[in-house]
């Protein structure tokens, strides 16, 4: 029986000391900044596109409208790209100008149904 006890202690004490502390992420700090807007022109620059998310694809920033079918121009819908350096650019020039995000259209058949 002490044969037994032993033998547990020891691989719970093996096991725990392998555990180890989890170390505190590495984070850069970064400075605050101001937002800066940048408008968009087309389809995107209606208040009833919706936009509802973005997410980055590669170097290209896709908006994704509430309803793909927005707007409608026949087929499954679309959605919408910036490329980043567009966006750098207007960032850096300080544009006022709006950017005209590239329509992506979607081949999905029946989608707005689903």
């Amino acid at each position: 029986m002490h044969a037994l006890l032993i033998s547990v202690i020891f691989v719970v004490a093996v096991v725990f000391s392998s555990c180890t502390r989890p170390q505190k992420p590495d984070y850069a700090i970064v400075a605050e900044t101001q937002p800066r807007f940048l408008l968009l022109d087309g389809p995107t620059a209606d208040r009833s596109s919706q936009i509802s998310g973005l997410a980055w694809c590669g170097d290209r920033l896709i908006l994704l409208p509430q309803y793909p079918a927005f707007p409608s121009r026949g087929g499954n819908g679309v959605l919408f790209s910036l490329h980043e350096d567009e966006i750098l650019s207007a960032l850096q020039a300080g544009a006022s100008e709006p950017l005209q995000p590239a329509p992506i259209p979607i081949d999905a058949p029946d989608f707005s149904n689903s």
